[in-house]
C-alpha cells in the first residue's frame, strides 16, 4: 500500500517528453533505499565508469564496488544531496542538477547517469524523484 502512495506521489515527476519534467509533489515519508550499478559520466574526464549507487535519505552516494551490508558500497567515490535538485531525462541519460545558490553546498552539483534499459531507467527516475520530493518536504519543516 505504501508503494502505491509513493507511486502516486512520484508519477507527477515522470517526464512528459524526453527533456521536459513536471512538478514534484512533496512527500512526508522516507522513500525506500535504492541501490545498483549505473554508468556515470566523469566530471573532469568525460568517460563513463560503472559505479555502484546507493540512494538513501535523499543522498546519492556512489562507490567503486558493492558489499552486502550498510553502507552497501566500498571505495566511496562521491555523493550528492538531492535537496534543491532536478532530474531531467533525455533518452538513456538522467541528469541530476543542483539548482540552489551553492553557498552551503557539499558534494557534487551535477550527476550524469546512463541507464540503457527502459524499465531500470524508470525505476531509478521514480526513486530519484521521490527522494527529491522527500528532501523538499524535509527542508520545509
Amino acid at each position: 500500500e505504501q508503494s502505491k502512495e509513493l507511486l502516486a506521489e512520484v508519477e507527477s515527476a515522470v517526464p512528459v517528453s524526453s527533456s521536459e519534467t513536471v512538478p514534484i509533489t512533496q512527500m512526508s515519508t522516507v522513500p525506500p533505499l535504492k541501490k545498483g550499478f549505473i554508468l556515470k559520466e566523469g566530471h573532469l574526464i568525460k568517460s563513463w565508469k560503472n559505479r555502484f549507487f546507493v540512494l538513501e535519505n535523499g543522498v546519492m552516494t556512489y562507490y567503486e564496488s558493492s558489499i552486502d551490508k550498510p553502507p552497501y558500497g566500498a571505495g566511496k567515490k562521491g555523493e550528492m544531496s538531492l535537496k534543491d535538485t532536478t532530474a531531467i531525462v533525455d533518452k538513456n541519460i538522467i541528469t541530476i542538477t543542483y539548482n540552489g545558490d551553492g553557498a552551503s553546498r557539499e558534494g557534487k552539483s551535477k550527476l550524469t547517469l546512463e541507464i540503457r534499459y527502459p524499465t531500470e531507467k524508470e525505476e531509478w527516475l521514480q526513486a530519484i524523484n521521490s527522494h527529491i520530493a522527500y528532501c523538499s518536504t524535509a527542508a520545509a519543516k
